[in-house]
């Protein structure tokens, strides 16, 4: 398959995302103290869906990350997170050798929501926006939780435990991780992310008036709208 035809299905996401590299010594062991996922098992020069939280379990930005050795990788994170994710990694790393640049590289999204970097513009790429941004995401059950939602949820409640390899029960410490493996081992999962459908807007809004909302109101091409919302479950 050629490059072209490899990302004909892509959409460009470089106003709604931006990419951190982080190059230096034992970059890999770093991040995988910080980020939910057991970095040292995924594979290599791959993006793979992961996430940040706080010391209350509570996601502070989603990320991709690719790992191209354990002194190279990039991240992919919200565009309104990206400063603040440099100065949060930068504070951490203490007298580790390790850089922590933005990086320009084109960000291009697929309908399956994997992501992929520094590719050759061409026709067939689709200019950034942010409903088709949301359409992917929903589509594939992931949260997207930036500047707007940071430090609202837990992992759980919105659903990253449902997909392979994004958290990590049996890794060391990271933040949060306390509280994460307790809602696992020990609690009850009450809520979970959810899609509402409604082909009236204002009908939705009230429906999810008393829930979280965890994505934004979004149109499908039947004139539908979707939100993603965290909704209590039965019993």
């Amino acid at each position: 398959m050629s490059d072209k035809d490899s990302h004909k299905n892509c959409i460009s996401i470089n106003h709604i995302c931006s990419c951190i590299e982080f190059s230096g010594s034992n970059c890999v062991d770093f991040l995988n103290n910080l980020l939910i996922s057991d970095l040292p098992s995924l594979s290599l020069n791959k993006f793979h869906y992961t996430a940040l939280c706080n010391p209350k379990g509570r996601i502070i930005s989603s990320l991709w990350i690719a790992i191209n050795d354990n002194d190279n990788l990039k991240l992919i994170c919200p565009t309104n997170m990206k400063d603040e994710l440099i100065n949060f990694f930068n504070m951490r790393k203490f007298r580790l050798k390790i850089n922590i640049i933005p990086n320009d590289d084109q960000i291009l999204l697929d309908t399956n929501g994997v992501v992929d970097t520094n590719v050759n513009n061409n026709n067939q790429i689709e200019n950034d926006n942010n409903s088709k941004f949301y359409h992917i995401i929903i589509g594939v059950n992931f949260p997207w939780i930036n500047k707007e939602n940071s430090e609202m949820f837990i992992p759980q409640h919105v659903n990253l435990d449902q997909h392979e390899g994004i958290m990590s029960f049996t890794k060391g410490c990271y933040p949060g991780q306390e509280i994460i493996a307790r809602m696992k081992f020990l609690g009850k999962i009450k809520k979970r992310m959810a899609v509402i459908k409604n082909d009236n807007q204002a009908e939705l809004l009230t429906m999810f008036k008393s829930r979280n909302q965890v994505s934004p109101i979004i149109t499908d091409n039947s004139g539908n709208h979707l939100v993603q919302v965290i909704k209590k479950l039965p019993g």
